[in-house]
């Protein structure tokens, strides 16, 4: 009797919060696959203001009945992992793991693990006002998280807001975010700067910020690669 050839690995990746993230995650997953990708990738489109407006207001359980109807429809397109291009949705990542017909390769493992190879170290977070001002849902053990002033902060969450809902960046909102995080890291002595919004990675795609950081997405982005390579 034949064997019974193995399942390839399907990626389902939940983009549209906002526009650019997604755009970031695809080409960098799909330029590092290449032609003859032992698996496949798929998309399903969240709606960002949707997604926001739940974040903002609280609304855990909505929020994760709203990502896990796009997680199964992924899921029964034959996707077998799964991850989102967001942070902010991760607020729910425990309820909606719990849940999923798939697994969900989570932001937040990922940049744990990057963390956890120097513990210790002093950051700060760059996102929207809801992740900088929870510390990232308080999901980040091992260091010491440093916040912005509330001016900062301010300041923050409205470019980043903006150019989620616009899907893209433009010179000036790179500019105050170097402006800020220069000031920031000089003032507080931070090792580096999250960018725990996944739409400062297009920011930043083709200029390094001007203060030390850690991309988010980068990290997430190299295990959901990692995972799909073993699985």
């Amino acid at each position: 009797m034949s064997a019974v050839p193995s399942r390839k690995p399907i990626l389902g990746l939940v983009v549209g919060i906002g526009f650019g993230a997604g755009v970031f995650y695809y080409k960098q997953i799909a330029n590092a696959l290449g032609e003859g990708s032992p698996g496949g990738l798929m998309l399903a489109h969240a709606d960002l203001r949707r997604v926001l407006d739940a974040v903002g207001r609280g609304d855990i359980a909505g929020l994760t009945e709203y990502l896990n109807t796009m997680i199964a429809a992924l899921a029964n397109a034959g996707a077998t992992l799964s991850a989102i291009s967001s942070v902010a949705t991760h607020v729910c990542i425990t309820q909606l793991a719990s849940i999923s017909a798939i697994p969900i390769i989570s932001i937040f493992d990922s940049v744990r693990a990057e963390l956890e190879k120097a513990p210790g170290r002093r950051i700060a977070l760059f996102g929207t006002r809801y992740v900088i001002e929870t510390d990232m849902f308080g999901s980040l053990p091992n260091v010491d998280i440093v916040r912005p002033t509330d001016a900062e902060i301010a300041v923050i969450d409205g470019v980043y807001q903006a150019l989620a809902i616009r899907g893209y960046g433009t010179a000036e909102d790179r500019e105050t975010f170097n402006r800020v995080g220069s000031a920031l890291s000089k003032r507080e002595g931070v090792d580096a700067i999250l960018l725990a919004g996944t739409d400062l990675s297009m920011l930043y795609e083709s200029e390094e910020p001007a203060f030390p950081s850690l991309d988010c997405s980068v990290v997430h982005i190299r295990t959901i690669l990692e995972r799909f390579i073993r699985a």
